[in-house]
């Protein structure tokens, strides 16, 4: 999903956003990808778990 990303709103220097805008996955396709993107990333079970919660995913949304 587009979240309103406008050129120069965020990545300038210093501000630690990077220079790519943040898009929140909305359909059951891209939550169940964005769960196993973080899963296969992660280095154990807490630490997934740990990310999976600060996004707002479901661990059940990977299957």
């Amino acid at each position: 999903m587009y979240d309103g990303y406008k050129p120069g709103s965020f990545g300038t220097a210093g501000d630690g956003m990077g220079i790519c805008p943040i898009v929140k996955p909305e359909t059951p396709e891209e939550r169940r990808r964005a769960v196993r993107a973080v899963a296969s990333l992660s280095d154990d079970a807490v630490e997934c778990a740990e990310v999976l919660a600060m996004l707002g995913l479901d661990p059940a949304e990977g299957k």
